[in-house]
C-alpha cells in the first residue's frame, strides 16, 4: 500500500485526470447492494458477497489494480458498507463520485413523479435505457425484489417492492421453531413432500407468481406500458429465470445494469464540464 504523501498525491493527480479528460477507460464502477458488491473495471464484473471475508476480496482486488484506477463512480443503498469501501478507496489514492450527487442534474430518466425512491432503482432504469428505448419494465432480484416502470416519454412511473427468496426463506428461519436450514431449489412439481421442499416451492412458484401478476397488472392499468419490454438483473435471478420462461414470461437478462446505469451517468457528467464535479477524497 502507497505512503500517506504518495497517496496524497495521486487522489490530486486522479482529480485533476477526472476534471480535465473525457476519457474514463479507468474508472472503476461499484454497486453496494445489501447483500452484495458488485464492480466493473475494464470491461471484467466481479462480485463480492457481503459477509465477514468481503473486505478481503475487495482489497486485493484494489491491490492488483493500485495505481492503475483514475476514479470510482458508486451507487450504494448499503450506509455501513459503503463507508468502509469509501475508506478502502481512500487508502489506495482513488478519488471517487456518488451517483446520488449525479442523479440530480441527469437528463436520462423524468423521478419527477416519484418520490424516496432508492438510487439502486433509478441507477438500474438509466441503465436500462442503455439497451432499449421506453416504455421498459425492470426487474432487480436481490434482498428485495424491485419491480420499476419507466414510460414511453422517460418519465419514471413508480414501481413495487417485495421480499427477495432468500429474505423470505431467513425470515422464516428465525420465526419457525425447529426449522433446519432450506436450501432453496427449483423443483418440477409445485407440491413438496416435506416441510423444507414445501418452503422451497411456497418461496419460488410464490415469486414466480407475484413477478407474472404484477407486471400483468402493470401492463394492464397503464395504457402507454401496455407494450413494454422486461429486462431482469440482480442476484436473485438464477432461481427464477427457468421458470418464468417456462410460464410464457418474456424477458432479457443483463447483468450489469446498475453497473451500464453508473457508466452512463459518469460520462454524462464528464462531457458537461460546466457542472462541478463532486469528488470525494477525504
Amino acid at each position: 500500500m502507497k505512503t500517506e504523501s504518495a497517496r496524497k498525491s495521486l487522489l490530486i493527480e486522479n482529480k485533476s485526470k477526472i476534471q480535465k479528460n473525457h476519457d474514463f477507460k479507468h474508472l472503476l464502477s461499484l454497486d453496494i447492494g445489501n447483500s452484495r458488491i458488485k464492480c466493473r473495471y475494464k470491461g471484467i464484473i466481479q462480485a463480492f458477497i457481503i459477509d465477514k471475508k468481503w473486505e478481503k476480496g475487495l482489497t486485493e482486488f484494489l491491490e492488483v489494480n493500485q495505481g492503475l484506477i483514475d476514479c470510482a463512480c458508486i451507487c450504494s443503498v448499503n450506509e455501513v458498507t459503503g463507508k468502509r469501501v469509501f475508506g478502502l478507496l481512500k487508502s489506495y489514492g482513488i478519488a471517487y463520485l456518488r451517483c446520488s450527487d449525479l442523479l440530480t442534474k441527469q437528463k436520462f430518466v423524468n423521478f419527477k413523479k416519484v418520490k424516496g425512491m432508492g438510487e439502486d432503482r433509478k441507477v438500474g432504469l438509466i441503465g436500462a435505457s442503455y439497451y432499449m428505448k421506453p416504455p421498459i419494465i425492470t426487474i432487480d432480484m436481490g434482498t428485495a425484489i424491485t419491480i420499476n416502470a419507466l414510460g414511453r416519454e422517460g418519465v419514471c412511473l413508480g414501481g413495487v417492492i417485495l421480499p427477495g427468496a432468500y429474505t423470505q426463506m431467513e425470515s422464516l428461519a428465525v420465526k419457525t421453531w425447529g426449522l433446519e436450514e432450506i436450501e432453496l431449489k427449483v423443483t418440477k412439481k409445485v407440491l413438496g413432500l416435506n416441510t423444507e421442499k414445501a418452503i422451497s416451492n411456497g418461496i419460488v412458484y410464490g415469486l414466480e407468481g407475484a413477478v407474472f401478476n404484477i407486471v400483468s397488472r402493470i401492463r394492464k392499468e397503464y395504457k402507454e406500458l401496455a407494450g413494454a419490454k422486461v429486462i431482469l438483473t440482480g442476484g436473485g435471478t438464477s432461481l427464477l429465470m427457468k421458470k418464468l420462461r417456462e410460464s410464457g414470461f418474456e424477458f432479457i437478462y443483463k447483468e450489469d445494469l446498475v453497473l451500464i446505469g453508473i457508466e452512463k451517468l459518469f460520462a454524462e457528467r464528464l462531457r458537461n464540464r460546466r457542472k462541478k464535479l463532486i469528488i470525494n477524497y477525504d
